[in-house]
């Protein structure tokens, strides 16, 4: 790609809008159908019919340049045309990831607002009933259903083929001129070091900004094959691998989820994949439990055979994972950000890296290190701030610098390397990020609980060390790890699939000021109650057992 491609358009539309003239019939998006059983495909030009059909459904609707729409929805071609239409009339996108819980979507929408919400099944639907809120839901289905009766022209993939179905090409881009650069594009969720949401809000400049940056550093070529298997209600594959799709104007597969991904990987063949460290320690442990680790070519034949980048972020990879592919043939890069930075900040290069950093700066951002190593970073990607929230604002945006929270170094060749965390949060395989703090307090609410800690740094479930009541278990003939287990998963019945506990220790030594793991305000002393029982947690990730006692 040319310097000039590589500029920073004003706007996502404009990168759309670019795309479709310029590959208007090339190969865009492709899905697996499963009433056919095979892969089908739209061009850039039927991509584009399709985002005019839900442009002018959501017209209809009342949605205005600066309204807010929330997305519920797992990863679909109708993800992609619904964010495309939400942007190109200047409306803000609000993505919640599909796998919330009816209790934290509603609590969101109450947080957000929303003018509409956008539902991919009546499944999602159900859990936007029922708040103070209470904005119109429609699902993908019902918007197909609702162009139908405009039209007989229905193709046979479900939706409007014809741009006489919606608003034609040339009316969309001329709604599309008048967003801004400096516009809202999107509200994204991310829990707080108190577990409160905290919406970051994203401009067209930030993004834009971000995706030039990816590309100069991770450059994509038009006939390069894309594998999207991460969720585009989070910011790094909505950047990275949507919004560069756009610039790049290569072709996008979505994968069917992970039970079929190496089918996917083997079918598809991708040559550029974005991944978090679960994908690429579920890669390893597939060809472990093979017995093909040292097999020659085993990697790049699991990866479809044609692997060009592998991309990883999100979360600190394990060491000998980031070993094994670093030491064969398929391109592993590994890179950091944060959803505040749109989201990328380092990455290394295929030719220019470092085992065991995160990369350089890429193009357009600066970082430094504060006196106590926290990585700050400033730039056009930086975020505007955090939805309703200016006290937190301006505590993480400080004279133009976001304060990451993470702990770094930088070597004498500008790669960084992150050392720890500031802030409490707990980053999953699979770059969930989650605020400890309330789950513990949520089950300490419980009179068997008298203290927990909860860990998953790194892994692939959460773990939590008990400190029981046994006077008031012992009431009970019923043995205390059953009791503890019903408890724990009563407590956390309305928190997501990632927050739960999966396995837990009974620790039968409080945690105190006198054996020095609570401070005199009695907080807990994370790191020293984590290194005193470093052996039971690691007991519990290689045990089959759900409890391992102390």
């Amino acid at each position: 790609m040319t310097e000039d491609t590589l500029r920073p358009a004003r706007t996502v539309c404009d990168l759309f809008i670019s795309r479709v003239h310029e590959s208007a019939d090339s190969a865009a998006l492709f899905w697996f159908d499963l009433s056919t059983d095979c892969w089908r495909s739209w061009t850039w030009n039927e991509l584009a019919e399709h985002v005019g059909v839900y442009a002018e459904y959501l017209l209809s609707n009342g949605v205005q340049a600066g309204s807010r729409v929330m997305l519920l929805s797992e990863n679909c071609r109708e993800w992609i045309v619904a964010d495309l239409a939400i942007l190109s009339l200047g409306a803000v996108n609000v993505p919640l990831h599909s796998e919330l819980t009816t209790f934290q979507v509603q609590r969101l929408i109450e947080h957000c607002e929303p003018c509409l919400i956008l539902a991919s099944s009546d499944k999602h639907r159900e859990k936007t009933r029922g708040t103070v809120w209470n904005p119109t839901c429609a699902t993908f289905a019902q918007i197909e259903a609702a162009c139908l009766t405009r039209s007989n022209r229905i193709n046979d993939s479900g939706l409007a083929n014809s741009f006489g179905d919606g608003l034609r090409f040339d009316a969309l881009s001329r709604i599309a001129e008048h967003v801004r650069t400096d516009d809202l594009l999107t509200i994204l969720y991310t829990s707080g070091t108190t577990g409160e949401p905290k919406g970051v809000m994203l401009s067209h400049r930030n993004v834009c900004a971000n995706v030039a940056s990816k590309l100069a550093t991770l450059p994509l070529r038009q006939e390069d094959v894309r594998l999207c298997i991460l969720p585009m209600s989070h910011i790094f594959a909505r950047v990275c691998d949507l919004y560069t799709w756009l610039m790049a104007g290569c072709q996008l597969h979505l994968t069917r989820g992970w039970p079929l991904l190496f089918d996917d990987l083997r079918e598809v063949r991708p040559t550029y994949i974005n991944g978090v460290p679960y994908f690429y320690e579920k890669c390893y442990r597939e060809l472990e439990d093979q017995g093909r680790l040292d097999e020659p070519n085993a990697l790049r034949e699991l990866l479809g055979g044609r692997p060009h980048v592998l991309n990883c972020g999100g979360a600190t990879l394990a060491e000998h994972v980031y070993h094994y592919f670093a030491s064969h043939d398929v391109g592993f890069v590994a890179g950091y950000g944060l959803t505040e930075a749109s989201p990328v900040l380092t990455s290394n290069r295929i030719d220019q890296y470092r085992i065991g950093s995160v990369g350089q700066v890429v193009p357009g951002v600066e970082i430094r290190l504060s006196e106590d190593n926290e990585i700050l970073a400033r730039g056009d990607n930086i975020m505007l701030g955090y939805f309703k929230d200016p006290v937190a604002t301006a505590a993480t945006i400080v004279d133009g610098w976001l304060q990451t929270g993470d702990i770094g170094e930088i070597d004498r060749d500008g790669f960084l390397y992150i050392v720890g965390r500031k802030k409490e949060l707990i980053v999953t395989t699979g770059a969930k990020k989650i605020a400890p703090l309330p789950i513990e307090n949520k089950l300490s609410e419980h009179p068997a609980i008298e203290q927990c800690l909860v860990y998953g740094e790194g892994r692939d479930f959460l773990v939590a060390l008990i400190v029981p009541d046994l006077n008031w278990l012992n009431r009970s003939s019923e043995p205390v790890d059953q009791q503890l287990r019903i408890i724990i998963d009563t407590l956390l019945r309305d928190y997501s699939k990632y927050e739960q506990i999966g396995r837990f220790a009974i620790v039968q030594e409080a945690f105190s000021i006198e054996n020095d793991l609570l401070t005199a305000k009695r907080s807990k002393r994370r790191d020293k109650i984590i290194a005193r029982y470093r052996a039971v947690i690691d007991g519990l990730y290689e045990s089959e057992s759900p409890l391992v006692k102390t």
